[in-house]
């Protein structure tokens, strides 16, 4: 853990002292770029695209502190997949905050959302590749479930639906804020069930034995 502090500082580091270069070898002007508030004509502007950024990495900085929490139970493989999971979280609170899928889909010259489709494939990639049963809990895959719901009904909405329709912004948008929502709700409970603070949580695999069990020892209703 220590080495994960000195990494994120030293990280900030090098971000202050490239913005510092920049001012210096140009203007404050220039470097006002970066340093600009997010302001607009309204009161809250760019409010949604703020919480959804902050769930999505609010998500992705739970799953790395279970990575960096030091407990010997957390297998190399569950490891792996909270790594995954961040990196995937963060990635979309990046788009979502620098419109990166809509740069890339004008500069391939496609609909953006069809970069959007390719982030969701990656992400079953990652799910197939790294996650086991064994840890994840039954509330945090109800919770990834239906934030997949939203995150379906967001994408339906930008590439089905007309751009002019009534409420089709909005449903888009908080589609968006509800599929993040609902990812930081997962990172959360699995974050304490990893950590030991949901004593009664059931996995996955526990469920499953459980279901196989009962239906094994079911007795059989046999007519005479």
């Amino acid at each position: 853990m220590r080495y994960v502090n000195w990494a994120f500082f030293a990280v900030l580091v090098v971000y202050s002292g490239v913005l510092l270069v920049v001012e210096a070898n140009t203007s404050q002007d220039f470097v006002r770029h970066y340093f600009s508030d997010i302001e607009g004509p309204r009161p809250f502007f760019a409010v949604n695209t703020t919480l959804s950024t902050f769930l999505l990495t609010g998500a992705a900085m739970l799953l790395v502190f279970v990575v960096f929490s030091g407990k010997d139970d957390i297998s190399s493989r569950a490891k792996w997949f909270f790594s995954s999971q961040a990196l995937i979280l963060s990635f979309l609170a990046f788009d979502d905050r620098f419109q990166l899928h809509e740069a890339l889909a004008y500069r391939i010259g496609i609909a953006d959302h069809f970069v959007m489709a390719s982030w969701a494939v990656a992400e079953v990639g990652l799910v197939i590749a790294f996650a086991k049963l064994a840890d994840i809990t039954i509330r945090a895959a109800i919770l990834v479930a239906l934030g997949g719901v939203f995150f379906a009904i967001m994408m339906v909405f930008d590439a089905v639906v007309a751009h002019d329709m009534t409420m089709r912004l909005s449903i888009e948008d908080l589609a968006k804020s509800w599929a993040a929502a609902l990812f930081f709700a997962a990172s959360w409970h699995l974050a304490r069930f990893h950590l030991g603070l949901e004593v009664h949580a059931r996995s996955l695999a526990t469920w499953l034995a459980e279901y196989r069990n009962r239906s094994i020892n079911k007795p059989l209703n046999v007519k005479r």
